[in-house]
């Protein structure tokens, strides 16, 4: 019995100290608020003052700290300093240190809600919420700042392939899909004497610990997203189960591409891809694409372009007829295939 109390006892002495240690950790200022791109909810936050942040970039997928550049633009309606922000106007921006530290000039005051920036050179441009939790008085006092640890993607190397429902892989802008079945094919043509041609459009990351991750600008409202994106000019054939839009005499084709990282970590059937364990895991992304003859005439041809349009609002992209974001750091491709069909 005396055994069984004293282990009941060291338990409970156990628990104690752990609480003292935390409890003196928080009050010193010096636990951080973890955030992806959402804000947590942050710790007891009772007695604290508007302190400094200092935020912690780092590698979501490989780990390890980034020198990004970070930009803070306070919510609408924040005040500090006796300045009243916008929501569209900075209050910090610098670059990180080698091991991925960044340090505000301005205290904030608790609760502060915060939109931050963070970019870096082949890394995706990202969008974090985050809310200040400023610090202790004796924390502010000695110029502790409060920690935030943002995790950003570097950016893939991404390819596209595509194979039709007959097992025949194409080659970009030789190949040529046709829907009638001649007697002699021409070279380089793939005679199927189908009206429907299903094609399995792939998309494949080369690079372990690298991918996409989609983002929303807070200061205009447009997804930073990844989207496969076919494109013909005129509208001969037709494209199943998807919406066509017109931008003069191109017609598009448009669908998300899947990101594929949940919970830190990348995850099969998106196009971020991880090492895990020796393996690498994720880093493709499949498409059925169906494409009927329509009013193609025989005889008759018409190219189609694939393209993988990365910091893409496909929201923008209907309404404006026009680029696909405006706001974005970076537009553009970051990968292409021509498709030639033909008739």
């Amino acid at each position: 019995m005396h055994t069984r109390r004293g282990a009941s006892n060291a338990t409970i002495l156990g628990v104690l100290l752990l609480i003292v240690l935390v409890a003196f950790a928080y009050q010193g200022g010096y636990l951080s608020l973890s955030v992806q791109h959402s804000p947590s909810t942050p710790a007891n936050t009772s007695g604290n003052v508007a302190g400094k942040i200092q935020f912690d970039i780092q590698d979501l997928l490989a780990g390890g700290g980034q020198a990004a550049t970070v930009s803070v633009y306070p919510q609408k309606g924040t005040q500090i300093g006796g300045i009243t922000y916008s929501g569209l106007t900075k209050s910090d921006t610098g670059t990180a240190s080698s091991a991925g530290t960044f340090t505000t000039n301005l205290e904030y005051p608790v609760g502060a809600m915060l939109n931050v920036e963070v970019t870096l050179t082949n890394y995706v441009s990202e969008w974090f919420q985050v809310q200040s939790t400023g610090v202790t008085p004796a924390a502010q006092a000695q110029g502790t700042a409060a920690q935030s640890n943002l995790f950003i993607t570097k950016l893939g190397t991404f390819s596209i392939s595509v194979v039709d429902d007959q097992g025949n892989s194409y080659t970009s802008g030789t190949s040529v899909g046709n829907f009638t079945k001649s007697g002699k094919c021409p070279t380089n043509n793939f005679c199927l004497g189908e009206s429907t041609i299903n094609f399995a459009v792939t998309i494949r990351n080369t690079v372990a610990n690298t991918g996409y991750f989609t983002t929303q600008d807070p200061l205009t409202g447009h997804s930073w997203g990844d989207v496969l994106e076919f494109s013909t000019t005129g509208s001969s054939v037709t494209v199943g189960a998807m919406t066509s839009y017109t931008r003069g005499s191109d017609t598009y084709w448009v669908t998300p591409i899947p990101d594929g990282i949940s919970n830190g970590e990348a995850n099969v059937g998106g196009i971020s891809m991880q090492t895990i364990n020796s393996a690498n895991i994720g880093g493709v992304y499949s498409f059925n694409l169906a494409v009927s003859k329509g009013t193609l005439s025989a005889g008759s041809s018409q190219s189609m372009t694939i393209q993988q349009e990365i910091y893409a609002d496909i929201g923008y992209f209907q309404a404006n007829s026009g680029s696909w974001n405006p706001s974005a750091t970076t537009t553009g491709a970051a990968s292409s295939f021509t498709l030639k069909l033909a008739a």
